[in-house]
Order: structure tokens, then sequence, then C-alpha cells
């Protein structure tokens, strides 16, 4: 293992090597504890080398790859402590959208409502046009998000329940929401193919638009919205999704 392939190994190889449907049948004997165990010897393996580094470039780059996980929610940190968690979120840690409406932040969250190893195939890809200045001096902008489940579901029997779920098919019990911005607003949230739009509510100061779980299919979906930022806010919003693992595959 090293970095190049601890992604892939960790999130895909180890998986359909041990706990394909063969090995959950015929094979060893309590699969899952084998996988287990070869994540724990990597830890293992790999917190003594953290600590032995002293190479001020080698402390650079991992600096910047924290910083990195952490922007993209692939690292986040809860303390029981209320004033370790007021630090954690100080330093962006705590994969909340963020409070500040001057710095517009819309959460786009997915997943499948069975345990299964499906994210390996599923990517998602977000756009946002151009604003429009409203009358009260906020700005509205349409947004998109598509996702796309590459599975082969030729490939489901050999897999299995264990990796592509209940359904071993590919098929996702999924379920999406998207979360609006500190101080404005999202709405006319909608899939490509639903008629109706989806649910409307609001979640700890964000508007949150969702839709209930309903079955993806291999191929793709299109989540619609639009976003409407705090009056006098001009800068563009981002979006921050769930993170895949697209550019390790």
């Amino acid at each position: 293992m090293n970095g190049d392939n601890a992604v892939r190994l960790l999130q895909h190889d180890w998986y359909v090597r041990y706990m394909n449907s063969y090995q959950i049948m015929y094979g060893i004997e309590e699969p899952n504890k084998v996988v287990d165990a070869l994540f724990s010897e990597v830890t293992k393996a790999l917190l003594p080398l953290c600590k032995e580094v002293k190479d001020i470039g080698t402390v650079s780059k991992l600096i910047d790859m924290i910083e990195k996980c952490a922007d993209n929610r692939v690292l986040m940190i809860w303390m029981n402590d209320p004033e370790a968690q007021k630090l954690v979120k100080e330093y962006g840690f705590s994969g909340g959208l963020g409070d500040d409406p001057e710095k517009p932040v819309v959460g786009v969250y997915f997943g499948n409502n069975y345990a299964s190893k499906m994210g390996w195939w599923i990517d998602a890809d977000s756009w946002i046009g151009e604003g429009r200045l409203l009358s009260d001096g906020s700005m509205e902008y349409d947004a998109q998000v598509t996702f796309t489940n590459i599975f082969d579901p030729s490939e489901a029997y050999y897999l299995g329940y264990w990796i592509a779920g209940v359904r071993m098919n590919g098929i996702l019990d999924w379920y999406v929401y998207v979360f609006g911005p500190a101080g404005g607003d999202i709405y006319d949230v909608c899939i490509d193919y639903w008629w109706n739009p989806c649910n409307i509510t609001w979640y700890k100061g964000h508007t949150l638009g969702y839709m209930n779980r309903h079955y993806f299919h291999p191929g793709t979906e299109t989540v619609y919205f639009t976003i409407r930022t705090a009056p006098g806010v001009t800068e563009k919003p981002v979006i921050k999704m769930t993170p895949t693992v697209t550019e390790y595959r």
C-alpha cells in the first residue's frame, strides 16, 4: 500500500476480495472481521510514520492535506466539550456550512438508506449559473447537481449484498438534502424526472430542501434548485457535497 493505491484498496479492492458473495457464503469465516483487521493494521502502520515526520516540507504537505480534507468534508471532528467544539468550528473542522452570510455556502448531501459500499460507484458534479440582482439587493442563482451511478449490474451477483446493497443490482435506496446559505434561501428544489417540487423546511438556521427516498438506478439524475443570497452579498455561492472517490478510481 502507498499513497497512490491506498484509497482504492481501502474503499474497493479489499471489500471485493474478502466480502464478495462467494466469500460470504462459502469462503472465509466472518470476512467483515478480516477487513476490519486490515484497516486496523493500516492505522497501526500509519500513525508512527506521521509522528516521525520532521522534514518541514513533508509537514507542510500534511497540513495542506488536512486542510483539504476539512474543506471537502472528508475529515470532520466533534468534541464533547462545548468549548473545545467552538475551537473545532473556528478552525473549520466541524463539517458545518458556516454562518457568515458574506460567504454563501450551499450543502448537498446524499446517501443510501441501506448499508453497502456503493459510494465507490457514485459521481457528483455541481454547477451554478450567473447571478441575477433582485429588488432587495440579494442575488439569485440557478444551480444543479448531477449524480451518476456507474455501477455495472452484470457484476452484482458476484459482489453480493455487502457491497452492492440488499437489492444486489446497483440500485440505491437514495435520498438527497440541499441546504441553503446562511442568511439566504433555496427554493424550486426538484429532480429532473419528478413532476412535483421537493419538500422545503428549516434546519438550524438553513433552509432545507429534501426529497423522500427513491430508487437511483445505474445512470444519471440531476437535482435542480435556485439559490438566493442575503441582501447586499455579491460573492458567488459555492456548493459543498458529500465526498466522492471519483478522483481516486
